[in-house]
């Protein structure tokens, strides 16, 4: 994390002398983490949304980079256990998204560009945990499983390469774009199964 924070630094400090304009971005961002073991795939669907923001930089003619930093939430809920003791596990995960996109803008109008865009992701686990609820033989429970990141016995790695497409839509001070992330690392610490993320996401973006 610490050379990740350094690269980044060095290429903000690059793109100052070219910058443009920086921007507050919002967007919502489902995830799927998909398993392999080696009798078939297995998915898990989350919820997710970001806030973060971008610097985008010139590097020549209508080749920018821009570079970003966002709070990523990911949540799901599901309910177990047979009719007389229902239960509702909670999962809840924070990362860090740190894009370093490619983009290439075509003027579509006075006011309006388009912009494809690609490059690397990088995204770091801050927290991942499940919560148990329930009414168990009449008796209401709730407890904390374990951190996914924290401990020896973890079963998740923190750190993420996603390979990131997509384009934006500009008018004025405002950007609409979608995209994909397709995860690269392996996310599970076992060597019983393969676990990448595979995202979706939209978002608005505002230009300062």
């Amino acid at each position: 994390m610490k050379k990740l924070s350094l690269l980044v630094l060095a290429l903000l400090a690059v793109g100052a002398a070219n910058a443009q304009r920086m921007g507050l971005n919002v967007g919502y961002a489902p995830q799927t983490l998909v398993a392999s073991p080696n009798d078939g795939d297995d998915r898990a669907e989350f919820h997710g949304g970001f806030a973060g923001l971008n610097y985008n930089a010139t590097l020549s003619g209508n080749i920018n980079l821009s570079i970003g930093a966002q709070a990523r939430f990911n949540f799901k809920s599901e309910e177990r256990g047979p009719e007389s003791a229902k239960f509702t596990v909670k999962y809840q995960q924070w990362l860090v998204d740190v894009p370093l996109l490619l983009n290439y803008t075509l003027k579509a109008g006075r006011d309006f560009v388009i912009a494809p865009f690609f490059g690397p992701t990088f995204s770091y686990g801050i927290s991942g945990k499940k919560k148990y609820e329930g009414d168990i033989l009449e008796t209401e429970v709730s407890r904390d499983g374990e951190d996914w990141y924290d401990g020896d016995n973890s079963p998740m790695n923190r750190l993420d390469v996603s390979l990131t497409v997509g384009l934006s839509l500009n008018f004025t001070d405002f950007r609409f774009y979608g995209g994909y992330n397709m995860g690269l690392l392996d996310l599970d610490k076992s060597d019983d199964i393969s676990v990448k993320a595979r995202t979706w996401f939209v978002g608005l973006g505002y230009m300062l």
